[in-house]
């Protein structure tokens, strides 16, 4: 399969989706996008004032995440065509935090390289601040009027004159901050995020129900150690050629900001709060764009991963094939609706649901119920995961499944291991079918 012949069917797949559920879909990222922004408006607002507060509002965005993971689950039942077409915030709630889905997106590892690149440019332009000020009139004098102050030992009138000298600094601020905030920014929503999500997509493609039986955060693991990489090359081209629009729409937005709000006027700014959201107006106002157009970038990303996944069929070495096919028919692997309507990725000739909604598209997506894959259960073995000391808690109808990860690199030796451990509860004993 050439380069071509996979955006051909990205294209017509987008074509096939359905407009209405597009929409309405989009129309439910808008206000957890505009939660987000307000609540870093507020962070810089109060990171002089109180950086300690500031770090509880960051925690805050967490109860954001099941909003976001709303809009991921209704683009995700559109195109992978398992799930719940009217998924909604309620259902988003309920299941967000019951199904350890808080490491789906994330956030912790993506901001940690969000601020690393913004400090590495900050190192690049903090010694010229002085820089951005020429080109205003009476900048460059309160930025020396500023410094003065701050380095004298007297400070009984440093508020005042940096409270009287503001005003003039905040345009030479919007460029500053805007130069500084713009690769963290592009990088956190159009890169950093999709891939995380990407790598969680993967997992439940390559075994379906996965979130039945793994965290989120172990799914993402997974793949991106033991799957993705097979395909990862193809990556960043299919995404610069399918979203390329999206990206220049979103440089164009933010250097438009800049222009904009630089036009305006600030002399009667004398707040330090409001002066801080001010001088990162661009940023804020772009994040908030950013996430609505990063959602046409996810669809993309999607269906492209959806497409090279095929890939795998011949990509992967035989030992992890193995240990994927021994995973998902591991008796203590739960089974869902994605395994009864996907079916197994690396399917064999042995392979027989019990189910008899095998076939049935309009199977039932609030419950989660199991089904028995494959009847010789006694002698499966080893997998991806090890389920030899599984543990099951029963919460709601639902089976949560603790594996302890095997490292895909020894799923050899895990395949050809033996294993003389006695089962608290005797099973029958099956003839293995060769």
């Amino acid at each position: 399969m050439n380069r071509k012949d996979i955006l051909t069917k990205i294209n017509k797949r987008k074509k096939e989706l359905n407009k209405k559920e597009v929409f309405s879909t989009f129309l439910l990222l808008l206000l957890p996008s505009l939660l987000v922004t307000l609540i870093f408006s507020v962070i810089i607002g109060l990171v002089i004032y109180a950086w300690y507060v500031s770090l509880v509002f960051l925690m805050i965005i967490a109860l954001v995440l099941p909003m976001f993971y709303v809009v991921e689950k209704r683009v995700r039942t559109s195109i992978y065509k398992v799930g719940k077409k009217n998924f909604n915030y309620v259902d988003g709630y309920s299941s967000f935090f019951a199904n350890k889905q808080l490491g789906l997106f994330g956030v912790i590892t993506s901001l940690s390289y969000a601020i690393m690149l913004g400090l590495l440019v900050y190192l690049i332009f903090y010694r010229y601040f002085d820089l951005f000020c020429s080109p205003f009139t009476g900048a460059s004098e309160a930025y020396e009027k500023i410094l003065t102050a701050l380095q004298s030992e007297t400070t009984n009138s440093t508020v005042d004159i940096i409270t009287t000298n503001i005003p003039s600094l905040i345009k030479p601020g919007i460029v500053y901050f805007s130069t500084i905030f713009f690769l963290p920014l592009f990088f956190i929503i159009f890169f950093f995020f999709n891939n995380n999500l990407s790598d969680h997509y993967l997992a439940t493609v390559v075994l379906p129900d996965i979130d039945l039986n793994l965290t989120a955060a172990q799914s993402r693991g997974l793949s991106k150690a033991s799957f993705k990489k097979y395909i990862r090359r193809n990556l960043p081209t299919l995404r610069l050629i399918t979203s390329w629009p999206i990206y220049v729409s979103f440089i164009l937005v933010y250097v438009g900001l800049t222009f904009l709000f630089v036009s305006f006027s600030y002399t009667n700014i004398t707040n330090i709060f409001l002066a801080l959201i001010l001088v990162c107006i661009v940023p804020i106002v772009s994040l908030f764009l950013g996430l609505l157009l990063n959602y046409e970038c996810l669809i993309n990303e999607y269906i492209i991963v959806d497409e090279l996944s095929v890939l795998l069929h011949s990509a992967l070495p035989k030992a992890i094939k193995d240990s994927i096919r021994l995973t998902y028919k591991n008796p203590g692997y739960v089974h869902g609706e994605e395994s009864v309507i996907k079916g197994e990725f690396f399917p064999e000739d042995n392979y027989v649901f019990s189910s008899t909604n095998l076939n049935n598209s309009n199977a039932n997506a609030t419950k989660q119920e199991t089904y028995n894959a494959y009847t010789d259960k006694e002698d499966v073995k080893g997998g991806v995961f090890d389920f030899s000391d599984v543990i099951k808690e029963k919460k709601d109808d639902t089976q949560i499944v603790k594996p302890k990860v095997i490292n895909p690199k020894n799923a050899k030796k895990t395949l050809n291991k033996k294993t003389n451990k006695t089962t608290k509860t005797p099973q029958k004993k099956t003839t293995k079918k060769e």
